[in-house]
């Protein structure tokens, strides 16, 4: 009985160090007013960010995508949808709600490596 309980520990053990492989591998994750910034080599799970914008004020999104894709949602406090894209490539892109107020990026990297970073900006400066 013993002799079989050793393969058995054996897979056990190596099964548990496989899974272990699958879990988020953040390098940097910097998150303080008007600017949040994502470094990632594994992220395959979601993050949440919320910003105050005032009239005149976007978001500011570059998205350096190396492998897989994230997905950004952008929802007010409603939850209503103001904007949804599932990144596959690197971009930089704005999002312009109509009106003032706090804003939730959702990001939901799917086996993805690179770099997401979000900042208010002034609209005129674009």
């Amino acid at each position: 009985m013993k002799r079989t309980m050793k393969p058995a520990i054996i897979l056990l053990c190596v099964c548990m160090l496989l899974c272990g492989c699958g879990e988020d591998n953040i390098l940097s994750r910097t998150n303080v007013y008007g600017i949040f910034a994502l470094e990632y080599e594994y992220f395959n799970s979601e993050d949440t960010c919320q910003f105050e914008l005032k009239n005149g004020e976007v978001l500011h999104f570059a998205v350096e995508t190396k492998d897989g894709s994230v997905e950004i949602k952008v929802v007010d406090l409603d939850n209503n949808e103001i904007f949804y894209e599932d990144i596959l490539v690197s971009k930089t892109f704005d999002v312009a709600p109509e009106k003032e107020g706090r804003y939730i990026v959702i990001l939901t990297g799917h086996k993805a490596e690179g770099r997401i970073d979000i900042s208010v900006d002034s609209a005129q400066a674009k």
